[in-house]
């Protein structure tokens, strides 16, 4: 078993034995009735301190107390969640009325949307809908950015912005307490996580009126989203993106799913993942979906990390479903930011983020008009180029990277006459500007001599070829003094 997978199992094992831990009712603490007979509020900033002393942060005393305190932190952010973003809870069916029912939370039209619909799937264990990560909202700053980061309300908040409504799932109320008989009973259609994802579709999902739904999931989430794919694959056909958030689904969840299903999820679905390198660098496929570095170590804080590069991702995939006209105007929109990240932000990283993104738009161009095609080229062609630079300038080189987009720039020949000469000048000189700094000179010459076949009278070509000229008799010059 490689040290991946056993990462990954120990993840799914912990979470899941953190489902069977309930609260205990026999206990003094089961008598607060909200976080301040515990003693804490929130500030502003969304720590959670005492009231007493502003200083002061949660002081762990046993898991009995920690469980009670985290029940009533959910409630508090339930509470905000309704005030601040005008969420609404609506109960689910097989699941009992008064203290039994099992409620899901949502905006005020995300039952008869005709627009985009997100639909958020936290992770396992005793996490509600709200809530990221328990963990974070409790503790002090030393563990992370409290709410901010352990709750929902920047992915809520920005999807409301974005003109969005919302459905948050409750996958982990998978039982109730019964007062009267003093025993733990279990709601009959949702006693797993994966149930529950299946009750809300057959129940909500599968007569929605939406146009798209994205699916935003978390940790144990991405499990429940192979689940709902492989048995209810109609999803399909509103489904525009999965974003998950350090996902621990595996590679035999995906194996039974349906080519059009892993053909989804190769094309439309990224799996921001902890790691130690910078936000946004790929790091190739994982269990049938791409996985993307979220920027952080710390499973329980990928999805705040991922926030930016995940919209996006969302934002992209959501202008796929553009008209070519709509999508011209935003792949030119997307090459004009990456232009100023690049040149004035020196945001090396963001600039070829855009670029890319721009690129992305005109890979489903079937309505396109030959003179949209032509469109579409040029700006694709300026972005491979572009790309090439920004490339050029990040140590150490990836040679590899700069060569691809190079020749996909060579590629086009659908572009404007007025553009042809000075980006395809460009793009040999960038392609043997990249040899050169791989001290790869043979390469470099041979691009060169292809340049100047097409380009003859090319100044640019010319001045590249004699410094590398120079450049070559210069270390032939040395290795015969040594």
């Amino acid at each position: 078993m490689t040290k991946e997978k056993k990462k990954l199992e120990a993840i799914i094992s912990g979470e899941s034995r953190q489902l069977k831990r309930r609260l205990d009712y026999e206990s003094k603490w089961a008598k607060m009735e909200s976080l301040k007979d515990f003693g804490y509020t929130f500030t502003k900033e969304g720590f959670m301190v005492s009231i007493e002393n502003e200083k002061q942060h949660f002081s762990f005393q046993d898991q009995v107390h920690y469980d009670w305190v985290g029940h009533h932190v959910t409630k508090y952010v339930q509470l905000q969640m309704k005030d601040k973003c005008n969420l609404i809870e609506t109960s689910m069916k097989g699941s009992e009325e008064g203290e039994g029912k099992l409620n899901i939370m949502h905006t005020k039209n995300a039952l008869t949307t005709t627009g985009t619909l997100m639909v958020i799937m936290p992770g396992a264990g005793v996490v509600k809908p709200g809530v990221w990560a328990l963990s974070l909202c409790v503790n002090g700053p030393a563990f992370g950015g409290g709410l901010s980061e352990g709750s929902m309300f920047s992915y809520v908040g920005r999807a409301i912005s974005e003109k969005m409504d919302v459905l948050i799932t409750n996958p982990n109320e998978n039982e109730y307490y019964d007062k009267e008989s003093k025993t733990w009973k279990t709601h009959e259609y949702h006693k797993s996580p994966q149930m529950h994802t299946i009750r809300v579709y057959d129940e909500i999902l599968a007569n929605t009126k939406a146009k798209h739904i994205i699916i935003v999931a978390h940790s144990f989430g991405g499990v429940c989203t192979m689940e709902l794919l492989g048995k209810r694959p109609a999803i399909l056909k509103k489904l525009r993106a999965v974003v998950f958030t350090d996902s621990v689904h595996q590679q035999q969840q995906v194996d039974p799913l349906s080519q059009e299903a892993k053909d989804f999820l190769l094309k439309r679905a990224s799996n921001y993942i902890q790691s130690n390198q910078v936000q946004g660098k790929p790091l190739g496929g994982r269990a049938g979906v791409n996985t993307i570095s979220s920027g952080t170590t710390k499973h329980t804080r990928t999805s705040a990390f991922a926030y930016e590069p995940a919209w996006n991702f969302i934002l992209l995939q959501l202008s796929l479903q553009l008209p070519a006209k709509a999508k011209l105007e935003k792949a030119q929109q997307l090459k004009t930011i990456g232009n100023d990240q690049f040149t004035k932000q020196k945001d090396f990283i963001q600039a070829i983020s855009s670029y890319t993104m721009a690129i992305f738009l005109f890979g489903e161009s079937e309505d396109f008009t030959p003179e949209q095609v032509r469109q579409a080229q040029d700006i694709s062609l300026s972005c491979h180029v572009n790309i090439a630079a920004v490339a050029l300038k990040q140590t150490p080189i990836r040679l590899d990277f700069i060569v691809e987009h190079i020749d996909r720039a060579l590629s086009l020949d659908d572009v404007s006459p007025e553009l042809k000469q000075k980006l395809r000048v460009k793009a040999y000189f960038r392609k043997a500007s990249a040899y050169q700094q791989a001290k790869r000179f043979e390469k470099a010459e041979e691009t060169l001599a292809i340049a100047q076949k097409e380009y003859p009278e090319n100044d640019l070509l010319q001045a590249k070829a004699k410094q590398i000229k120079s450049q070559v008799a210069q270390l032939k010059n040395m290795q015969r003094q040594r």
